[in-house]
This record gives C-alpha cells, structure tokens and sequence, in this order.
C-alpha cells in the first residue's frame, strides 16, 4: 500500500479500538478479521505433532530448517494473539500497524502453508461433477483456477 495508506493507518491507530482497518481483498459475506484469525489458529495434525515433537529439543539438537519452523510457528501464533487483541480494539498503536501490515500480505500464501499436502489432495479426490451442489462446483472451479494460476502440483 502507499506511503499515504500508511499515514491514514498510522493515524487511526490511536483510536483506541473504534476504527478497524482491513486490507486485502474483502468478500462478500466474509468477516475478513475472523478469516484471518481462522487460519491462523488452524493447526493440522502433522503441525500439532512437530511442534510437540520440538519442543521436547534443546535448543542445541535443532536444525536451521527446525529454527526456522519454529520461528515461523510462534510468529503466526503471536499474530493470532494481536488478531483477537485487534478485534476486541484491545491493541496498542504499534500492535495495530503490525496487523494492518500483515493483513497486507496474501492470505492464500498463509491458506497454502497451513494446509499440507494431504489435505490438498484430499480436496482433489475424484467425485462425479453431476452431483456437486451448485455451490459445490462454483468452488471447485475457483479452487481449481487458483491452483492453475500458482502452478501447484498435486501429484
């Protein structure tokens, strides 16, 4: 966003709470700040067990790739923490600008990372199309557009 974006957040982040901004894509019918907070507090059952599994590692044992999850790992938990904070205008004026700018990155890059590989090609099992609900088809078609334009495999 611009730097004039900014200011106008900047400003309105000592509200104390009465103003919210959202940025991204805001669609219909969805509450963008509980999407947000939805898939952010979402943890497959593979996550559940490496972060168990990981914190029973001292410090010493851990790989980079493992430091680096685990970095990963509590940076999404503490933005869940400022998410509900946000929500209930319980955040300070630099929390609030910590959610205003990660609300600026693409939420289908944290949909992508919370989803693991199972549970993408569990949505990809074979069904007879003619017995899709309407509803139903219209996501498998966006779904499938957005897997075509990022160039995910599936296989």
């Amino acid at each position: 966003m611009s730097n004039i974006g900014r200011i106008i957040a900047k400003s309105l982040s000592n509200s104390n709470g009465k103003v919210k901004l959202v940025r991204g894509k805001v669609k219909r019918n969805i509450d963008p700040l509980m999407e947000w907070i939805k898939w952010l507090s979402y943890e497959s059952n593979s996550e559940k067990a490496r972060s168990q599994n990981l914190s029973h590692k001292s410090i010493e044992q851990l790989s980079k790739e493992e430091l680096i999850w685990i970095s990963e790992y509590k940076s999404r938990k503490h933005m869940l923490d400022l998410f509900k904070r946000y929500t209930k205008g319980e955040c300070s004026s630099s929390e609030y600008m910590e959610v205003y700018d990660y609300m600026g990155k693409p939420m289908e890059d944290l949909m992508l990372d919370k989803l693991n590989e199972k549970e993408l090609k569990e949505e990809q099992q074979p069904r007879n199309y003619d017995e899709l609900s309407m509803l139903d088809a219209y996501v498998l078609h966006v779904v499938s557009d957005f897997v075509y334009k990022k160039n995910i495999k599936l296989d």
